[in-house]
C-alpha cells in the first residue's frame, strides 16, 4: 500500500467521527479501535483526518504500531515511512514541538500522556517489542518572533513583561517554541523550560504578565490571589460604571464554531449558576468617551481575564476587534451561538498589578497607546513599576 493510500485510509464512519471532533485527543482515538494499541496485526495504521475542505493535506496525523511488528527504523524513518510528510517537513514539525510518541501498552485512563519529541530523539530507533502510538501535528499554528517587548520588571522571585498582541502566552499542543514564555527565557537570558507563566493572557490581549521559577510559584500566585489588577477595555458602547456579577461555566470550550452550553448566566442574588459555573466579579471604576467609542478602567475581583471579554459582551459593549464574541453581542445568556475566530489583537489590556509581596509593596504597571481605531494599531508602552528591589514609579494609563 503507497503512503498516500495509507495517509487516507479511514477507520469505521463512527470512529471516523470520534477522530475529526477530538483531534487533539488520543484517547478518543484509542477508545474507538476494536483492540488495545498492542493488538497483533501485522501492519502499521495511519488515521489522517482532514481539515477545511483540503483533502490532501491533513491537519493530525496518529501512527499506530502494534506490538507484533518487528521495527529496526528510527522515528523520522518511520514517520517518512507511514505519512506524507518529507524529512525537512518532518523535522521542521519536530523543532516546533509538534510530534508526540508514546511508546508503551498504555490504558486510557490510567497512562501518561505521549511525550513530546526533540530533534534528537527523531534520529533513536523505535523500541522493537512494544506498541508505539505518534501523533504529528502537520498543520501547527505560527506566530511571528517578537524581541521588542518591554521587559517590565526582573526580581530574584519573578520576571515581569509587556505581552504584544497576536502571540499566545505559553506553549501551545502544536507549537511548543512560538510563545511568549519561551520568547521571554531568551531575552532574559535565563535557561530554556525554566519558567512558568502566573498570569495567563489570551493570544489577542495585551499587558502586564507574570512569570516565576517553579520554586516560588506557590509564593507568587499567593501573591496574585489578594493583588489589585487592573484593566483598560476598548468598546464601541459605554457600559455602567459598577459592579458586573454574572456565573461564568469554566468549563467551556472556546473554539470556534456552535456553542453547547451557555457561557454566562445572570445572577439574581438568588439562583444558583449550576454545576460547573462559578460566580465572578468585576468593577468597572471609569467609563470615559474617547474618540471612536469608551475606555474602561475595570478592576477584576474574582476570575480570569477571559471573562471580561464575555461580560462585556453580555451588555452589548463587545471589546473592540473581539471577533470572538462580536456576533453575540447583547445574546451571551441565551446560550446558543456561535463563536467566531481570535483577533490578533483586541482592545484589552492588562495595564497594571498592585499588592505587598513579602511585606513590600509591588507596582507593576504597563500603558498603552492608541494610534487610530484599529486594534492592531494599538501601541504598548512601558510604565516605570514599584516592585521588590526596584525603585518607584507611578501607574501606567489610558494615552489617546
Amino acid at each position: 500500500m503507497c503512503r498516500r493510500e495509507l495517509a487516507k485510509r479511514a477507520p469505521p464512519q463512527d470512529a471516523a467521527n470520534m477522530v475529526e471532533r477530538n483531534r487533539y485527543t488520543p484517547w478518543d482515538l484509542n477508545s474507538v479501535l476494536s483492540e488495545p494499541i498492542g493488538m497483533d496485526e501485522t501492519a502499521v495504521q495511519t488515521y489522517a483526518p482532514h481539515g477545511d475542505g483540503d483533502e490532501d493535506n491533513p491537519i493530525t496525523y496518529h501512527v499506530i504500531t502494534p506490538v507484533g511488528l518487528a521495527r529496526t527504523a528510527t522515528l523520522q524513518q518511520h514517520l517518512e515511512s507511514h505519512t506524507d510528510l518529507s524529512a525537512c517537513r518532518i523535522k521542521e514539525l519536530t523543532q516546533l514541538g509538534a510530534v508526540y510518541v508514546r511508546a508503551s501498552e498504555y490504558n486510557v485512563r490510567t497512562s501518561p500522556r505521549p511525550i513530546r519529541q526533540t530533534a534528537e530523539q527523531l534520529q533513536c530507533h523505535l523500541p522493537a517489542r512494544t506498541p508505539i502510538y505518534v501523533r504529528v501535528y502537520a498543520r501547527p499554528k505560527r506566530h511571528a518572533a517578537v524581541t521588542s517587548f518591554a521587559v517590565l520588571s526582573r526580581t530574584d522571585l519573578y520576571v515581569a513583561v509587556c505581552k504584544p498582541g497576536g502571540i499566545p502566552a505559553v506553549p501551545t499542543r502544536d507549537n511548543a517554541v512560538e510563545n511568549l514564555l519561551r520568547m521571554t527565557e531568551e531575552r532574559v537570558n535565563v535557561r530554556a523550560n525554566s519558567l512558568c507563566i502566573t498570569t495567563r493572557l489570551d493570544s489577542c490581549t495585551t499587558g502586564v504578565s507574570l512569570m516565576t521559577w517553579a520554586e516560588h510559584s506557590g509564593e507568587i500566585n499567593a501573591f496574585l490571589k489578594q493583588c489589585e489588577k487592573r484593566y483598560l477595555v476598548w468598546t464601541r458602547k459605554s457600559v455602567r460604571e459598577g459592579v458586573m456579577l454574572d456565573w461564568y461555566y469554566k468549563r467551556a470550550r472556546l473554539a470556534a464554531g456552535a456553542l453547547e452550553t451557555a457561557l454566562l448566566r445572570r445572577y439574581d442574588g438568588e439562583t444558583e449558576g449550576g454545576e460547573g459555573f462559578a460566580l465572578v466579579k468585576l468593577v468597572v471604576e471609569s467609563c470615559e468617551s474617547i474618540e471612536g467609542g469608551f475606555v474602561s478602567r475595570v478592576r477584576l475581583v474574582t476570575g480570569k481575564t477571559h471573562q471580561i471579554r464575555l461580560q462585556f459582551a453580555a451588555r452589548g459593549a463587545v471589546v473592540n476587534g473581539d471577533a470572538k464574541y462580536d456576533g453575540m453581542e447583547g445574546r451571551i445568556y441565551g446560550g446558543v451561538g456561535v463563536l467566531g475566530q481570535d483577533a490578533k489583537v483586541i482592545g484589552l489590556h492588562a495595564a497594571e498589578i498592585r499588592g505587598r509581596l513579602r511585606g513590600e509593596e509591588v507596582h507593576i504597571a504597563a500603558d498603552w497607546r492608541m494610534r487610530g481605531d484599529d486594534p492592531s494599531c494599538l501601541d504598548v508602552e512601558c510604565a516605570s513599576q514599584v516592585a521588590t528591589g526596584v525603585g518607584a514609579g507611578t501607574a501606567g494609563g489610558f494615552v489617546s
